[in-house]
């Protein structure tokens, strides 16, 4: 049974108001604002034999099942798309902005599929392409994305086979796609956004290893009625098995100087599945060598990544298709339980995860 978990990108929220790490994980982006961050995200892979209708099964994995491409919003040469919604996160103000956007795609597959899949073929040189339609849309924009992994290492342990696993995460700054979104709607910037043409492995999987695939948006906005928050970006992409749990630092931060240390935590990744228990995110608890293990709405501290899109309130199904399971691919972000100051106290620059 394979336990392999790959985490492409970290998000933290600092609140102002009160497996082998393959590349690091490093600030991108830091700025206090008076806002907030949210996440939406979905996967493109369904086993459905209406793959545009919620899969709510509860196959335990992603191996050893027939996965086909959900498209909500065909169009010509759209041979994949999903959808999320984004909500107006506060419908009393009466002018938000965008202050950052980015959008991350990635996949884990085997080169078996490279070397076969068709309809269209799994092809390396498009995996940085990807298409976006924002609310106000009419069609997608095509983007050309900036690698955060390159996705022709092997993950797994069989180095001569073509059913060996492999991942690749691809991310585009789409902000000004946003701001100009907004600049049409009086700043608004909620509303279904769409995906399509995620190079993504389809088909029956039979090694065992799995085929996974997904993307996320993440938004900065501004909102002078909220507090202050530093919020500081993070990419990078860690293996992480039973055999392998390597120590994921995370630096670049800052907490406040006095009072209580409130934040949030976001992140993304692969092949967390839901039948396969066991796997954990654990924090660093200050003053100790000690990790403890965290858990938030939606995701137990012992099935942390369970395929699922999560905010704090728990699963977010305001999306299509509204699948519970997204067999391999995790998303989502939380209030880190911090009251005490387990994990973060003021000053503090610098945390560790496993």
């Amino acid at each position: 049974m394979k336990r392999i978990i790959l985490l492409h990108c970290f998000f933290l929220v600092v609140f102002s108001a009160l497996a082998q790490n393959y590349k690091a994980f490093s600030p991108f982006y830091n700025e206090t604002v008076k806002g907030d961050m949210l996440m939406v995200g979905n996967t493109v892979l369904n086993p459905n034999s209406d793959p545009n209708q919620a899969y709510t099964g509860s196959h335990g994995d992603n191996s050893q099942i027939d996965l086909k491409f959900t498209n909500i919003a065909p169009a010509t040469g759209v041979f994949n798309s999903s959808s999320a919604n984004v909500a107006n996160p506060n419908v009393n103000a009466s002018c938000l902005k965008v202050k950052a956007a980015y959008l991350y795609w990635s996949a884990a597959y085997t080169q078996e599929r490279v070397n076969n899949q068709t309809n269209p073929k799994f092809e390396r040189s498009k995996f940085k392409n990807i298409k976006l339609k924002t609310p106000n849309a009419s069609s997608y924009t095509d983007l050309v994305g900036d690698l955060v992994y390159d996705g022709n290492d092997v993950l797994s342990s069989r180095p001569n086979s073509d059913n060996s696993q492999r991942a690749y995460v691809y991310k585009k700054d789409v902000t000004n796609i946003l701001k100009t979104e907004a600049a049409a709607r009086a700043g608004r910037f909620d509303g279904t956004y769409t995906i399509a043409n995620l190079m993504a492995p389809k088909g029956y999987e039979g090694s065992g290893v799995g085929y996974a695939a997904g993307w996320t948006l993440v938004i900065v906005y501004e909102d002078l009625s909220k507090p202050s928050r530093y919020i500081t970006l993070f990419d990078g992409f860690s293996a992480v098995n039973q055999n392998n749990n390597p120590t994921i630092p995370i630096s670049g931060f800052k907490t406040v100087p006095t009072g209580p240390v409130r934040a949030k935590v976001g992140f993304a990744a692969l092949e967390g599945e839901l039948g396969i228990s066991g796997d954990q995110l654990t924090m660093k608890k200050r003053n100790t060598w000690g990790y403890e293990a965290l858990s938030a709405p939606g995701r137990p501290a012992n099935n942390f990544f369970n395929s699922t899109i999560t905010d704090e309130n728990g699963i977010n199904y305001h999306r299509r298709p509204a699948s519970k399971n997204l067999l391999g691919f995790d998303a989502g972000v939380f209030e880190l339980a911090n009251s005490g100051k387990t994990f973060l106290d003021n000053n503090d620059t610098s945390t560790s995860f496993r």
